[in-house]
């Protein structure tokens, strides 16, 4: 039993000890013990994974009397449980989803960005850095500080790579706020996507929409893309004045690298305040996402 191994260790210390200590574990190591358990507790992301969710024991402080002390509460979850659930969204025929089916469909998504998520309050999953970006930046602006409340936003590399990680943090518990474009007209786009994820969040089919495009208690989604939506909230002719600005400020030599940047997202912000255009949709989205840990 080990308390936070992961002290006094830098980062990629960090990780060759935790995958030590797994292959301790699984008896992966040869001339010792077959069969060693390890029990660890820690505030890493370096030593957690949702390729290894069996493993992980999440403690919370709940109130179970009124008036009594908070107890300890276990939550647990298992790739086995999510693998059914994607099955039954998909709802397609032949053999079901499994553990080993799905691991390889979680590779892409094992980063220390993705494992902070079990640390949260609340997670929001979205697209891409840029959609990142964007909500720090108009949280930035309007004094909100996301990642010092307890909120931890995740890129996850497209709108296909949500639903597991969205199936993973709540089935641990966690509140859990998704962010996606529905890519209207654009080329590749999907309708059956869109719809994929609204069943997976359980709206209501009078609800579904092929391209859906709001800000709702646990998700939120633009017609096109969020760029395009942030566009026509401060105007094309000044986005692009005051994107150019942040974009020589900060040393960007194109726009996509610059509208990564929180930075250049807040300045845009900021200007188009200060001259009267307001970013009512972005702020709604950070008032739900607040609503979550309320």
């Amino acid at each position: 039993m080990i308390e936070e191994p992961e002290i006094y260790q830098h980062p990629s210390r960090q990780r060759h000890l935790a995958d030590v200590l797994l292959k301790l574990a699984k008896g992966d190591i040869p001339g010792v013990a077959e069969n060693t358990q390890i029990i660890y507790c820690t505030h890493s992301p370096f030593f957690v994974g949702i390729d290894r969710i069996d493993q992980i024991k999440l403690l919370r402080k709940i109130i179970k009397t009124t008036g009594k002390p908070k107890v300890t509460k276990i939550i647990e979850h298992c790739l086995d449980k999510v693998a059914n659930d994607l099955w039954e969204i998909d709802n397609k025929p032949g053999n079901k989803y499994t553990r080993s089916s799905l691991l390889p469909r979680l590779k892409t998504l094992m980063t220390p960005w993705t494992n902070e998520g079990f640390f949260a309050d609340v997670v929001v999953l979205v697209e891409g850095e840029d959609d990142r970006a964007a909500l720090l930046g108009i949280a930035k602006y309007k004094n909100i500080n996301l990642e010092g409340d307890g909120f931890s936003i995740i890129p996850c590399g497209g709108k296909n790579n949500l639903d597991r990680l969205y199936l993973i943090f709540t089935g641990f518990g966690i509140p859990t706020y998704i962010i996606w474009d529905s890519d209207y007209k654009l080329k590749g786009a999907k309708k059956e996507d869109n719809i994929r994820l609204q069943k997976m969040l359980k709206c209501k089919d009078s609800y579904i929409k092929d391209w859906p495009d709001g800000v709702y208690s646990h998700y939120a989604c633009f017609k096109k893309n969020l760029n395009d939506t942030l566009r026509r909230e401060v105007g094309e002719e000044k986005f692009n004045e005051f994107l150019k600005k942040y974009k020589i400020q900060y040393s960007y030599l194109k726009d996509e690298y610059a509208l990564k940047s929180p930075y250049v997202i807040e300045g845009i912000i900021k200007d188009a305040y200060n001259q009267g255009n307001e970013c009512n949709i972005l702020e709604g989205i950070i008032e739900k996402i607040r609503d979550l840990k309320k």
